[in-house]
């Protein structure tokens, strides 16, 4: 029980981790592209 405890403590800790990585990622990523399709477009 202790195990499973930790387990998804550690679970609950890692997600907004990851998903804030993933996010801001996924942004520097996106905005060049768009910016350059901007530009081209212009």
């Amino acid at each position: 029980m202790i195990f499973y405890g930790l387990f998804f403590a550690l679970i609950d800790w890692l997600l907004p981790q990851i998903v804030a990585t993933m996010t801001s990622i996924s942004a520097f990523n996106l905005s060049p592209k768009i910016d350059f399709q901007h530009i081209l477009g212009c």
